[in-house]
């Protein structure tokens, strides 16, 4: 006779433990034990309106970050491949049109000219103000 290892044969039966699933009371019991605890930390949860702001504004920047990052790797991509294609017989030329409008587009966008008339609009200002107020006093 072959025994396996999950059988009962070799284990005494007062040390067998049987399982039986609980009825459906204990079952009601203690889901509404569940639901009753999760219904009471919902409630304390609308009745801080201070603390469902607050959830609201961190999502909201962690979802800002995700989406800048995600558009920087989107950006970069494209224009890697666009690098990447330009030795292409075909479709070489189109996309050295297209690089070459991209960064271009890029070159122009720079905003060191408008720091620049940031800077020299804050030191006017500042030759403006009276001493009294340079100091702090």
């Amino acid at each position: 006779m072959h025994i396996s290892p999950l059988s009962t044969a070799c284990i005494p039966q007062e040390r067998i433990i049987r399982y039986s699933p609980p009825d459906k009371r204990e079952q009601d019991i203690h889901a509404s034990r569940l639901l009753g605890d999760e219904l009471e930390e919902y409630l304390v949860y609308l009745r801080s309106p201070w603390r469902i702001m607050w959830k609201n504004f961190l999502a909201g920047i962690f979802r800002g970050l995700g989406a800048l990052l995600g558009a920087s790797v989107v950006v970069a991509l494209v224009l890697w491949l666009l690098t990447l294609t330009q030795s292409f017989p075909l479709v070489g030329q189109y996309m050295r049109s297209a690089h070459t409008q991209v960064t271009q587009f890029i070159q122009e966008a720079r905003y060191s000219d408008d720091f620049e008339r940031i800077e020299v609009l804050l030191s006017e200002m500042l030759e403006k103000m009276p001493d009294s107020a340079k100091q702090g006093d």
